[in-house]
C-alpha cells in the first residue's frame, strides 16, 4: 500500500513539473534594505577625507548612491537596496579605483578600501573586491 501511494505521489510530481515547468529563481535576487559603510584609507593606513564614492552599478530599482568621505575616511549609505554594488572611488591626489560589495539585508556591511597616491606616469587604476 505504501509503495502504491509513493508511486502515485512520484507520478503526480513528475506530471506537475512537466506541465508547470520549473520556476527560475535568480540567485542574485535579494529583498530588503541594508546599510553600507565604506572606510577609505591611503596605503599608509591613514583615513582619507574627501574621497568621492559613487555606485557604478546597483540592484534594480536602486538609484545611484554617492557620497564623500568624512575626516575619518567614512561614508555611510543607509536604507539602500540589498544586493550587489560596484563602486568607483576618486580623490584628486589618488589613483581612481573600483571595488565591488554585496550589501546584506537588515545588516550594516562594512568594507575598508585602500587607495594609492597618484604616481606621475601611472594611469592604471587599482581594483579591489570587497565582501
Amino acid at each position: 500500500m505504501a509503495r502504491k501511494i509513493f508511486s502515485l505521489f512520484l507520478a503526480a510530481a513528475i506530471i506537475g513539473i512537466l506541465f508547470t515547468g520549473c520556476a527560475k529563481i535568480s540567485p542574485t535576487t535579494v529583498t530588503g534594505f541594508g546599510t553600507l559603510k565604506v572606510v577609505v584609507y591611503g596605503l599608509d593606513r591613514q583615513p582619507l577625507n574627501g574621497a568621492k564614492v559613487v555606485s557604478d552599478s546597483q540592484p534594480d530599482g536602486q538609484l545611484k548612491v554617492t557620497g564623500l568621505t568624512d575626516q575619518n575616511g567614512t561614508v555611510l549609505f543607509q536604507n539602500i537596496k540589498a544586493g550587489q554594488y560596484d563602486f568607483y572611488l576618486d580623490r584628486f591626489d589618488y589613483n581612481q579605483m573600483q571595488t565591488s560589495v554585496f550589501v546584506n539585508p537588515n545588516q550594516t556591511t562594512e568594507i575598508p578600501v585602500y587607495m594609492a597616491a597618484t604616481n606621475p606616469g601611472s594611469t592604471t587604476p587599482v581594483t579591489t573586491t570587497g565582501n
